[in-house]
């Protein structure tokens, strides 16, 4: 049993590599696909729709933008406003 990762993991981390990289506003679909063309379009798709519905990114008319955050301060404060009773699920 080898423990080699799967082409579409790669394909999913290229594809976030290159969505956080530079962009700190939106990314149009049509320029990402042209700096990933080693990837098939039928990949590409559903690694952009897997990202939109884990909340990782926001697909626009104009393009994608990064919105998961990684922020470990602003999630013990969430989680601290949660257990006190001020955030709701």
């Amino acid at each position: 049993m080898s423990n080699k990762i799967g082409t579409n993991a790669i394909n999913l981390i290229a594809i976030e590599k290159e969505i956080r990289k530079d962009y700190v506003g939106i990314i149009p679909k049509a320029k990402l696909r042209s700096k990933l063309k080693n990837i098939k379009l039928s990949d590409f798709n559903n690694i952009i729709r897997y990202l939109e519905l884990s909340n990782q990114i926001y697909v626009s008319e104009k393009g994608i933008v990064w919105i998961q955050n990684d922020n470990k301060q602003l999630r013990t404060i969430l989680s601290d406003c949660k257990r006190k009773g001020r955030i709701y699920e």
